[in-house]
């Protein structure tokens, strides 16, 4: 190689060396002129600060026009299903029933009578008094709830077995006997009775159409019970006497003096203000006959027997000897309908006064 070729080579090795990356034959990041040039719009350059800004996000309002707007008319759907709250129009009325002593229903009779509590659309609530031997305070000499009254009276005498009339034909005469003879072996002798009544809350037009009804009882027609007795029940609305019910609860049900009615007015203000005050009160309404108030029906929280006797002894209607008698036991519920047909739980009352 001559003098002035070695001379043009390394002159040419010097010039690249010197040259920017980018003029090399490879690329380092950044386009190359020829591709910056093919992709990039007319008049656009990447090094445009102000056209850099113009190509990012910007904020477009929802309510901002496309221009293109039509009309929108909203689609009908399937129909709404609506339900009416059912508004009860009919009277809660309470149903006692106290059974005879030193008998107890059998087997056979129980389950009738359960049978036809689950057959009665008016029943709302069916509840079960224990007896005395269910508790501390057994009456030894009756073996079945007592009544406590004012007077010191004693629990009322089993009923007498249904007798055929005297003047009666032969055959009816032989009907009647089988039939009261079917009715007492239904009724069991026992010394021992852990149900002492029984009390069901229905609703119903009227207290005849409550006793029609109960016509039907397996257990009256039986004889089983020592005395019935049917009463609207004003079950009172007020906050402060639904308290919620808390272990085991009582009954306290009370049977006015005749003639009281305006003992039971002066004293009503007294008797209410108690009632709110003990904040045990699960239920709470006076019992009606015709109209106005001669008893009354409590459902009670308490911790025993005990504590719901001395707590009912403090009651003002009490203390002014409102009562003729007053029953307190355990309150226990049959195995009712858990639900009615629209799925909700079935103990409906009325309202009123207490």
């Amino acid at each position: 190689m001559s003098h002035v070729a070695l001379t043009s080579v390394v002159a040419l090795a010097i010039t690249l060396s010197r040259a920017p990356p980018c003029s090399r034959g490879h690329h380092r990041g950044g386009a190359s002129p020829r591709l910056q040039a093919e992709f990039e719009p007319s008049g656009y350059s990447l090094t445009d600060d102000e056209n850099k800004e113009a190509m990012q996000g910007k904020e477009v309002k929802m309510d901002t026009s496309l221009g293109y707007e039509s009309e929108l008319v909203p689609v009908p759907g399937p129909p709404i299903k609506t339900y009416e709250e059912e508004v009860e129009t009919q009277d809660a009325f309470a149903l006692f029933s106290r059974y005879a002593g030193g008998q107890v229903p059998s087997a056979e009779l129980t389950a009738a009578y359960t049978g036809w509590l689950h057959g009665s659309e008016c029943v709302r609530t069916a509840h079960y008094l224990l007896s005395a031997y269910s508790f501390e305070g057994v009456d030894e000499e009756h073996g079945f709830l007592e009544i406590v009254g004012d007077g010191g009276e004693e629990a009322a005498a089993p009923a007498a077995a249904p007798a055929a009339a005297d003047a009666a034909p032969e055959e009816e005469a032989a009907e009647a006997e089988e039939e009261a003879e079917e009715a007492a072996a239904l009724m069991e002798e026992s010394p021992v009775a852990f149900v002492g009544a029984h009390l069901t809350v229905v609703r119903a037009d009227s207290a005849a159409e409550v006793e029609a009804w109960a016509a039907g009882d397996p257990v009256r027609d039986a004889g089983g019970y020592a005395s019935t007795s049917t009463h609207a029940w004003a079950v009172s609305d007020d906050a402060e006497l639904n308290m919620a019910e808390a272990g085991q609860c009582y009954c306290v049900y009370c049977l006015d003096r005749p003639g009281a009615a305006e003992l039971r007015a002066a004293t009503r203000p007294a008797h209410l203000e108690w009632l709110r005050e003990s904040g045990r009160v699960h239920r709470a309404g006076p019992l009606l006959a015709d109209g106005n108030a001669v008893g009354s029906l409590l459902f009670v929280n308490a911790d025993d027997l005990a504590d719901a006797e001395q707590w009912a002894a403090d009651d003002p209607y009490k203390a002014a000897g409102l009562f003729s008698e007053t029953t307190i036991a355990p309150l226990m519920q049959f195995a009712m309908r858990a639900v009615d047909d629209e799925g909700e739980q079935a103990d409906d009352f009325g309202t009123g006064d207490n």
